[in-house]
């Protein structure tokens, strides 16, 4: 595996391809780090080894396998984080020396990736939760057509009070697929609530485009990493690469 490109060599290369100044971008990167509001609801993921591994991620000299390896890597740190404030219930065990008084999950995880991307990322959340129900949400971008076009959508049946939806991709870019996806859980009347969105990184314009919409002010969004801009052809800077032609090359 490369070895992790430095941080101040991404972030001078962003500045490049934003036609910045480096103290430019470096200010601008750190006010939203260190303040995401005004959305109280996106939760930016600190975590100090998921920082080294979207570092490698980032680096265009990472080979397929060790993106696939990495993408794996931090969807099993994504799941630790993104269940931290998932309510509990006490459950009763019986354990080789007695009896004692254990925490469990209250409700039913159901664990939504949008094609094909997010298919990385819901592996892994399944090895961690291999109780939890499993949908899907394929959304395609086509010529003339401005918005996401659904192609497919699997959304389990059972007792919408308690379950907990997790829609989960790679990246958030523009936030259009991300909102398309989220609003056919809403058309379902799946209170916002109920539904978490993650993924490893978000463009500050999607986040701020996912959110100009009020119904999905009460929505979690959870990101390990926030990018400062997109290109013209709206690619997160400094972004990740293509994860969809590096995951599935060919499809």
């Amino acid at each position: 595996m490369p070895s992790e490109q430095s941080h101040e060599a991404i972030i001078q290369a962003a500045a490049i391809q934003c036609g910045v100044s480096l103290a430019e971008f470096s200010a601008l990167a750190k006010k939203m780090a260190a303040n995401p509001d005004p959305y109280p609801n996106l939760i930016r993921i600190d975590n100090n080894l998921a920082a080294g591994k979207i570092t490698a991620l980032r680096d265009r000299n990472t080979d397929t396998e060790d993106y696939r390896n990495l993408v794996n890597e931090l969807g099993l740190i994504l799941c630790a984080e993104i269940t931290r404030e998932l309510p509990m219930k006490d459950v009763q065990v019986t354990t080789s020396t007695g009896e004692t008084t254990g925490k469990t999950i209250d409700g039913k995880i159901v664990v939504m990736p949008i094609l094909r991307a997010g298919l990385a990322i819901g592996k892994t959340f399944n090895e961690l939760m291999p109780d939890a129900q499993t949908g899907h949400i394929g959304l395609a971008k086509l010529k003339g057509h401005e918005e996401p076009v659904k192609y497919i959508v699997s959304i389990p049946g059972g007792n919408r009070k308690k379950q907990i939806f997790m829609v989960l991709d790679i990246e958030i870019a523009t936030g259009k697929t991300m909102s398309a996806a989220v609003d056919q859980l809403l058309n379902q009347k799946i209170p916002a609530e109920q539904i978490r969105v993650a993924t490893i990184i978000a463009a500050q314009p999607g986040i701020e485009n996912f959110y100009a919409d009020p119904l999905h002010a009460e929505v979690q969004l959870y990101t390990m990493a926030i990018d400062p801009a997109l290109t013209a052809d709206n690619r997160p800077i400094p972004g990740i690469g293509n994860t969809g032609s590096i995951l599935y090359p060919g499809v």
